[in-house]
């Protein structure tokens, strides 16, 4: 009675769009370029796994893995339309390119987390959690449009209920910490 389980599956989505606006400037601040950009990207498919245990009646543990396919995410396809028209491909005449390719090739991942809430009293509460998130960018295809490395996220939190009433303050804190890479 003081174990629980709880697992999630999300499929893959494929996601168009179809009318942003993109903008350039150059250094001066003036605008050189608008036109109409367009992308279709998969979101990956994710599974998530988390057990919790009530350890006393003022602590609760939570241990959650979630694996996402982000192996399914090959490319990052951009391209870009003068306002108002749709030149199929591109158009040679809108810089930087008339069409952008990003191969991404990414990797399957884990995410790990770890969570303790801690009841000081009826009106208290405190929470903290740590985490690692592995990156899927491989060496190869690393750069600076999409960047990736490893990544720590470490969380504290409160809750305080106001007496005699259903009010609650929650306040929260994240700060992630990113690892280092080096490609040699």
């Amino acid at each position: 009675e003081n174990l629980y389980l709880g697992a999630t599956y999300k499929y893959k989505m494929d996601l168009s769009y179809d009318d942003g606006r993109f903008l350039m400037y150059n250094a001066s601040g003036d605008k050189t370029t608008e036109a109409i950009a367009k992308t279709e990207i998969t979101l990956p498919a994710q599974t998530d796994i988390a057990l919790g245990y009530q350890i006393s009646s003022s602590i609760y543990l939570e241990l959650d893995a979630t694996y996402t396919q982000w192996s399914s995410v090959k490319e990052l396809d951009l391209r870009f339309f003068p306002l108002g028209q749709d030149c199929g491909e591109g158009c040679s005449s809108i810089p930087p390119k008339p069409q952008e390719k990003e191969e991404l090739n990414w990797e399957d991942t884990w995410f790990i987390r770890a969570g303790l809430d801690w009841r000081i009293n009826n009106m208290v509460q405190v929470s903290s959690g740590i985490g690692y998130e592995f990156s899927p960018v491989p060496d190869t295809t690393l750069s600076p449009l999409l960047p990736g490395s490893d990544r720590t996220p470490v969380t504290l939190g409160t809750s305080i209920l106001i007496p005699s009433t259903s009010i609650k303050i929650d306040a929260s804190y994240m700060i992630v910490y990113f690892i280092p890479r080096t490609i040699i």
